[in-house]
């Protein structure tokens, strides 16, 4: 009877002995999940900054472009002007009119930001 009680105790023994390596296994392999979780969020959060910065350079560059584009087109129509007989400076309006071209277009992209981060909250 000693001996079944005494094997019955080594076997729980061993049984909570395996049951706490297996605990410990677990636990290093959760931390090894999580470290590489770590990694991958913050290569993720990197390369968001990077999506971002080279929006924001895109988006300079276009109002950029955009301002050409109109001051071309308001120089286009500082040259009918001229051809219709009124005395205007073509080159004059076409290069006063990019500072309030810009103006309007950094006003415009402003408010689209100010509406998508109302829209995203």
């Amino acid at each position: 009877m000693h001996t079944c009680n005494s094997v019955s105790h080594r076997f729980t023994l061993v049984s909570e002995r395996v049951s706490n390596a297996s605990q410990l296994l677990r636990t290093k392999v959760d931390i090894i999940i999580e470290r590489q979780n770590q990694g991958l969020l913050s290569s993720m959060a990197l390369r968001a900054k990077m999506q971002l910065r080279m929006q924001q350079t895109v988006e300079g560059i276009s109002m950029v472009a955009i301002t050409y584009y109109a001051a071309s087109l308001i120089g286009k129509i500082a040259e009918a002007l001229h051809s219709f007989g009124w005395h205007v400076d073509v080159g004059l309006v076409e290069g006063l009119s990019i500072p309030f071209v810009l103006v309007v277009i950094a006003i415009s992209t402003k408010r689209i930001h100010k509406i998508i981060a109302n829209t995203t909250e």
